[in-house]
């Protein structure tokens, strides 16, 4: 089951703020919310924070694959299968994501879009 199956898009949490440093919350963007979604739904977790480590709530190496292949479907990217080892907080990755300012705009676009998405199917 990926994020574009509708049972599962309906099921992607979309927290506003989250940090693990309690005195410091931000205000996440939309591709981490896609990406905490994404995590949450591969590693059966409520809740997932930008500053979580995906080791720490539990991932496999079988999720990592899981997770990867989902990212790269959805948002097209040329992603490496270590990029949780790598980035393994769902910020690391989204900035992962971002560093290329072409893609930095591409891969927004379509979280933005994938969360419209959401709203529309509930």
């Amino acid at each position: 089951m990926n994020i574009t199956d509708k049972s599962s898009t309906t099921d992607l949490i979309q927290p506003t703020l989250l940090s693990d440093n309690q005195t410091q919350q931000k205000e996440i963007t939309a591709l981490e919310t896609v990406l905490a979604g994404i995590w949450a739904n591969h590693l059966t977790v409520e809740q997932v924070g930008v500053d979580d480590n995906f080791f720490e709530l539990g991932g496999q190496s079988i999720d990592a694959i899981e997770i990867i292949s989902e990212i790269r479907d959805i948002f097209q990217v040329s992603l490496y299968l270590n990029a949780l080892n790598v980035n393994p907080t769902v910020s690391g990755l989204a900035q992962s994501l971002t560093k290329n300012a072409a893609q930095k705009e591409r891969v927004e676009t379509i979280a933005s879009l994938v969360l419209e998405t959401i709203e529309t199917e509930r």
